[in-house]
């Protein structure tokens, strides 16, 4: 038991007591003290963060004493992070310290196929991937406090310098790899068996200090993160080699081998309709060809180095803790509470796990509206098989019976075109020689032959050769005038 030495006031005489006992007794004078105990000073406490309505724990931290804290989730919702811890830490003197999340995107600048109709669809809602081009650190925490700026109603912000990361003891070469780990089990299992190429990483923690001015006051905030990406060249689903997806649990479309045209074959074949949507698909093609063309002759240039064509980024900020205070309490308030916050912060178990399940839970939705899509897609496609055929036939049935009809008519206008020819010209041989201006002779074997009409008579000899001739002469030796037919 602990016990320790005081004196009694009324004799002196030394006393006993446990820390336990409110009141003793002096032995030698017998009065009766009552002992007031003061309470030790307060040491500073890990607090725990918890989101009110399902209390779920978002972390824990050491905060120093004086400071009120609250936990929540904000409305902010992605891919990476599906939902958001506030964990939020205020004095009286106006000093608040927060830790969130983070924030998660994907730059599709450079690849077209996430800009298409199937990636649409799933950014309706289903893949929570939000697209924004890559930003280096600064810049992006640039345009954090302009957000934060414009939420809170300031008049101005504007930067003031850059500090060492406020983590105590932060190892950034141990960060990129447990960065590059992560990614790589994501990967795994978003997208098994998908072998990803190009890698390229982007680890840079960062802190920045920044004045912001609302209505009369001014307050000097700090901002500190870690951004975070991976560039990697946007691969091929296994199995479907007309299909490829990128960033966390994000889908692309069908990718045409050929040109659009082709569908006109699946739909009409070779008719004359679908000859001419063809052509027509082709020419309203070129403007977005030659838009492609121009877009694949320049590349972006950013912390990665180029950019190609078909690459993109995932990227993030792996949690973002902010410091506000008056100006004459900054300086205070980052060296005795902010590092202390930043470094002590942890992420609960159970929170990682509520992550966890609802990333798992997107890719889930995410396979199931691709399963929905192909089998769309086969069902569109036998569709328009039968529609194909069926039209095939409509077109050969009409097309017969244009044949018939036109064949018809022919053959009655070639009857009466004869006969006309008979009565007006009394056969088709005399017709048919006026047109070639000839007249036909009989030689004395029975034969005929052809002769002008300039001429008036014809002659043959026993070799079978002939001449015409308008003279009046009645013979000549070795030729046998002919008979006109």
């Amino acid at each position: 038991m602990n016990t320790e030495a005081i004196t009694c006031p009324a004799c002196g005489a030394p006393l006993a007591t446990t820390q336990e006992s409110e009141f003793i007794f002096c032995e030698y004078c017998g009065s009766a003290i009552r002992i007031k105990r003061t309470a030790p000073p307060k040491q500073n406490e890990r607090i725990m963060f918890v989101e009110p309505a399902s209390k779920l724990l978002l972390g824990s931290a050491v905060v120093k004493d004086g400071f009120q804290i609250s936990g929540g989730l904000t409305g902010q919702s992605s891919a990476v992070y599906p939902i958001t811890a506030l964990c939020t830490a205020y004095n009286l003197n106006g000093t608040v310290m927060i830790y969130t999340s983070g924030e998660g995107f994907t730059d599709r600048s450079k690849c077209p196929s996430l800009s298409g109709i199937y990636a649409v669809g799933l950014n309706s809602g289903i893949n929570k991937v939000v697209y924004r081009d890559f930003q280096e650190a600064a810049v992006y925490c640039d345009a954090y406090m302009e957000q934060y700026a414009k939420n809170g109603k300031a008049s101005s912000i504007r930067y003031i310098e850059t500090r060492e990361y406020p983590i105590v003891g932060f190892d950034e070469t141990a960060g990129l790899e447990l960065f590059k780990q992560q990614t790589a089990l994501d990967q795994a299992r978003q997208a098994p068996g998908v072998q990803i190429s190009g890698l390229d990483y982007y680890y840079k923690p960062i802190c920045r200090i920044y004045e912001m001015d609302v209505n009369q006051l001014t307050f000097r905030i700090a901002m500190a993160t870690v951004v975070r990406g991976v560039k990697y060249r946007f691969p091929t689903m296994p199995g479907l080699p007309s299909f490829e997806f990128g960033g966390v649990g994000n889908w692309g479309r069908v990718q045409n081998q050929g040109d659009f045209s082709d569908i006109s074959d699946v739909l009409f074949g070779n008719s004359i309709l679908g000859r001419a949507m063809k052509k027509r698909l082709i020419q309203s093609e070129k403007p977005k060809q030659e838009e492609n063309r121009k877009e694949k002759s320049n590349t972006a240039v950013n912390s990665f180095g180029q950019m190609p064509l078909n690459y993109i980024i995932d990227w993030d900020s792996f949690g973002v803790f902010l410091l506000q205070a008056l100006p004459e309490n900054f300086e205070a308030a980052y060296a005795d509470s902010f590092i202390c916050f930043c470094s002590t912060y942890q992420v609960s178990r159970d929170f990682s796990r509520r992550i966890y399940d609802l990333q798992n839970q997107i890719v889930q939705n995410i396979n199931s509206y691709t399963q929905q899509n192909l089998q769309q897609q086969r069902q569109n496609f036998e569709n328009w098989q039968r529609i194909n055929v069926s039209m095939q036939a409509a077109y050969d049935s009409y097309n017969q019976a244009w044949f018939d009809r036109i064949n018809a008519h022919h053959q009655a206008f070639r009857q009466q075109s004869q006969q006309a020819f008979n009565g007006s010209y009394g056969g088709t041989g005399d017709f048919a020689e006026a047109i070639r201006g000839v007249n036909t002779y009989i030689r004395p074997d029975g034969t005929e032959v052809e002769v002008s009409v300039d001429y008036d008579r014809a002659f043959t000899n026993a070799s079978g050769d002939t001449f015409g001739t308008n003279a009046s002469r009645d013979t000549y030796d070795g030729w046998t005038e002919m008979r006109r037919k």
